[in-house]
C-alpha cells in the first residue's frame, strides 16, 4: 500500500464522517511508515506533492509552483494551513494523515459551498 492508496482511504473516510474513526486504526501502521517517508521530501512521490500543492493553492491561495517538490515554500504553506484549520495540533509543515484528512475535509466543504 502506498501513500496514494492511504490518501484515497482517508478521502473516503472524510466523506463519511465517523468512518474515519474506523479506518484510522486499520491504516495507521502503514501510514506511520509513509509519514516517515514524507518527512524526507525527496522520498514523496511528485504526483502526491503536486496534489498537495494544487489543493493548498485552491484553498489558501498560496501561489505555490506546482512542481512536485516538497521544499521550504510547500512546507510553509502546509504549516499555515495547519495553523488555520487544525487548532490544537502541532503545525510542523508535514502533510501526514491528519493534515491530509483536514485538507480533504476543507476541500469537500469548499466544493459544497461553490
Amino acid at each position: 500500500m502506498n501513500f496514494t492508496m492511504i490518501m484515497q482511504l482517508v478521502m473516503l473516510a472524510a466523506k463519511h464522517g465517523d468512518a474515519i474513526a474506523k479506518i484510522v486504526p486499520v491504516v495507521m501502521p502503514i501510514a506511520q511508515e509513509l509519514i516517515g517517508q514524507l518527512k524526507q521530501p525527496e522520498s514523496a512521490p511528485a504526483y502526491d506533492v503536486k496534489w498537495l500543492q494544487q489543493t493548498l493553492n485552491l484553498l489558501s491561495n498560496t501561489g505555490l509552483t506546482v512542481d512536485g517538490d516538497y521544499g521550504s515554500q510547500t512546507r510553509e504553506a502546509v504549516r499555515k494551513f495547519q495553523t488555520q484549520y487544525m487548532p490544537g495540533e502541532t503545525a510542523d509543515g508535514w502533510a501526514g494523515v491528519k493534515t491530509t484528512a483536514a485538507l480533504v475535509k476543507v476541500l469537500e466543504e469548499w466544493r459544497r459551498g461553490r
